[in-house]
């Protein structure tokens, strides 16, 4: 009896698996099977071979000797089935009617047979593209390099013609093309021996067999509504492009051209980033009036990110309005997951007021002309209304996010007792902050607010400081989480004044300079230097208000070097357990986290390296001259925002932002367990947010009960969920 089988296909369609997603690509009507690969166990896969592409002299049928066998053994079973990306083999054997038309040769294997080679490299912290992981271990079996040439052959159309090669036509190509096939299972195979010990097993498994579910069963989206959407945009993109052009004599695209022409009429910025341009449209100088304003307004409109997501909801769309295979089961390194195709993870708040009006607008296919009428530019407000869309016509959808699960984690884990406590009973975190930041009372700020009806004008410091220091960050993460927040921390006259009598000369005297005295240029420095040590002190203040959390990123960092420079030892520090090992063929540093999962760190190292200065990148010497050098701690991984792997640092605080996550994650995954026991059907997770289709019966009390069910090992954390019961997606 097999233990398990493993299985590669070869299709071809005219739909762009790239654009679509798989779900949509294996519904198309033109997609068609050509052959799969097959193997039980560590055997030699056997070949199977559409019978609409099969001829007479193929050398290659030799292998196909006893392939019908093997699969009618695989249907049969219920052993494991592994392939390298399984969502692509589970969406054609689910979802493709040339399967159909086979008359079910391929039946529609259950998910919970199904495993993923790619997740077990991306558990692994390698590629987990199949030519990459193969080279990464060092595999003595490779992926066939001509490969590529061969799909472009016979999986997609020719461009001169439109229509698929035949194979009968090139045969010796064509075998080449199977022999491809049956070298990405050896590959696969030889990927899964090897990591052996990060296959998914337990709570890991059971969170990758749910996220199949998820996937196929598909995020609703309006069709309707999206269409006219798209003709909308399309039409308003052609005219204000137009315009532009005949302002400026060249395309909005054009950037270089464009910072250019902008600066050759007095725009002061050096780049096109949304900030500056609404920066600059604030200005008088550039009032819409002029060429120069409109042209910036055009080119603001023109860049609203999210109307992208549109065209790519209609492009994934299957028959069913439902857009399926959005989620990566462990996209990102502390296991959570992470987005595909239209990034739900990345969904934009509104910027306009009433988009639920402007939505129902939209759906009743307004013009234009209406749209902008009564509520603001055409491209900001199908915009602003992108999460609209998400709309399942039988029914509402549940949505449940976790209340700020991440302060929350953090301060259980760093045993931050006063910041448990505020999460035990009021909850209000932005408030207690700031109030522990700076001494207010915090019934001081409960009764502002009672009393004004809106927040102390200090929360909102309060928010930004949690958001942007809990995992190290300084001055330039609070300025940037500020930024994101709409919030400014200009320096008024007297801070400026306050900061200046601060000032100075090397035998101690003060320099007595007076704010309104300054020149235009001393002005400019002294206020960004006060920027500097405003935004500075709040780091200070918060990080004397969270000890334990400063305390934890320091333990983390040492644990983890004492581990990785002491093979075989084990350290904990803060609930984290760190260990070393050698598997598939490489060291790793692995961090045990309260569940039990492990986080893997490849090829850590610890270094002496020279000490530098973060900001001027100089050399820093202690007082008698000798240059300071540092213990950094590193890994092998995929470099942060980059789609390339090598060499990444590794500190206290990124590894406290890792574990935060990590138990994000482990949470999001139980409750997504328990709802899909209790019925719920989820159909997407965005960040640590669930939605689920609606039955009959079921209620929101009882769904936010199932998510916030948390295991034994959690004693102590506080986790609390909000929900919510929505026509469509909104929060």
């Amino acid at each position: 009896m097999a233990k398990c089988f493993h299985l590669d296909f070869e299709t071809r369609s005219a739909a762009d698996i790239k654009r679509t997603g798989a779900f949509r690509y294996a519904e198309d009507p033109s997609t068609e099977i050509l052959c799969a690969a097959i193997a039980r166990d560590d055997e030699e896969p056997l070949l199977w071979v559409s019978p609409k592409f099969a001829f007479d002299d193929m050398s290659v049928c030799r292998s196909s000797l006893g392939a019908d066998e093997l699969i009618d053994e695989m249907n049969a079973s219920d052993a494991p089935v592994y392939a390298h990306n399984a969502y692509f083999e589970q969406a054609i054997t689910n979802h493709c009617p040339d399967n159909l038309n086979l008359n079910h040769l391929w039946f529609q294997i259950d998910y919970r047979r199904w495993r993923c080679t790619a997740a077990m490299s991306r558990r692994a912290a390698i590629p987990p593209s199949l030519e990459k992981a193969a080279e990464t271990l060092g595999l003595l079996q490779q992926k066939d390099s001509k490969g590529k040439a061969l799909i472009r052959k016979f999986s997609i159309p020719q461009k001169a013609s439109g229509k698929f090669i035949n194979p009968i036509d090139r045969q010796d190509d064509f075998i080449a093309f199977c022999d491809y096939c049956l070298q990405d299972v050896r590959v696969e195979q030889g990927i899964h021996k090897a990591l052996k010990h990060f296959e998914l097993t337990g709570d890991t498994l059971a969170a990758f067999q749910a996220d199949l579910a998820i996937n196929s069963r598909g995020l609703p989206v309006n069709l309707p509504a999206l269409r006219h959407a798209q003709s909308l945009i399309e039409t308003n993109e052609a005219r204000l492009t137009e315009e532009f052009r005949e302002l400026t004599g060249f395309n909005p695209t054009q950037r270089d051209v464009l910072l250019k022409w902008l600066k050759e009429h007095g725009f002061p910025g050096d780049n096109l980033r949304a900030d500056t341009l609404d920066e600059q449209l604030e200005d008088e100088a550039f009032d819409p009036t002029t060429t120069m304003g409109r042209a910036l307004s055009i080119k603001k409109s023109l860049s609203f990110a999210s109307i992208k997501k549109v065209k790519a909801m209609i492009e994934c769309a299957c028959a069913d309005s439902r857009v399926r295979g959005t989620i990566q089961f462990y996209g990102a390194g502390p296991g959570r997951a992470s987005g595909r195709l239209v990034q739900p993870q990345n969904f934009k708040r509104p910027t306009i007021k009433n988009t639920d009006a402007a939505y129902a607008d939209i759906m009743a296919g307004a013009s234009e002309e209406h749209i902008e009428l009564f509520y603001g530019p055409l491209l900001e407000v199908i915009g602003s209304c992108i999460r609209h869309f998400i709309h399942d016509e039988t029914g509402p959808i549940f949505d449940v996010d976790f209340s700020s699960i991440e302060a929350r984690i953090a301060a259980w884990l760093a045993n931050e007792e006063w910041k448990l406590e505020v999460f035990r009973t009021h909850g209000k975190i932005y408030e207690a902050t700031i109030c522990r930041m700076t001494g207010m009372p915090l019934q001081e700020m409960l009764d502002y607010a009672k009393e004004h009806g809106k927040h102390h004008p200090d929360r909102q410091k309060g928010k930004i400081s949690e958001l942007a220091l809990g995992f190290m960050g300084g001055p330039d993460a609070l300025l940037s989480m500020a930024q994101a927040n709409g919030m400014d921390f200009d320096v008024t006259e007297d801070e400026l004044q306050t900061f200046l009598d601060r000032i100075t000369t090397s035998d101690g005297k003060p320099l007595n300079l007076v704010a309104e005295n300054l020149t235009p240029w001393d002005r400019t420095y002294y206020v960004q230097k006060a920027r500097e040590y405003k935004l500075q002190e709040i780091v200070d203040q918060w990080r004397e208000a969270n000890p334990n959390i400063v305390k934890a990123w320091y333990a983390y960092d040492r644990a983890a070097k004492n581990a990785v420079t002491n093979f075989g030892s084990r350290h904990t520090a803060y609930r984290i357990e760190f260990f070393c090992a050698v598997t598939a063929g490489s060291k790793y540093l692995f961090a045990k986290l309260p569940s039990g999962r492990r986080i893997a760190y490849r090829d850590p190292k610890v270094e002496e390296t020279v000490a530098r200065d973060k900001k001027t990148g100089e050399i820093e010497h202690w007082p008698d001259g000798r240059v300071k050098t540092r213990q950094t701690l590193s890994y092998w991984g995929q470099i942060r925002g980059k789609q390339i792997w090598g060499r990444c640092g590794l500190f206290g605080g990124l590894l406290m932002q890792n574990f935060t996550e990590g138990v994000g994650a482990d949470l999001l995954n139980n409750g997504i367990i328990k709802s899909e026991a209790a019925g719920y059907e989820v159909c997407s997770l965005i960040h640590d947010q669930i939605l689920t289709y609606t039955r009959e019966s079921q209620s929101i009390e009882e769904l936010v009960g199932l998510m916030t069910n948390v295991p034994e090992w959690t004693k102590g954390l506080p986790v609390a969920a909000d929900g919510q019961v929505q026509p469509y997606y909104t929060k």
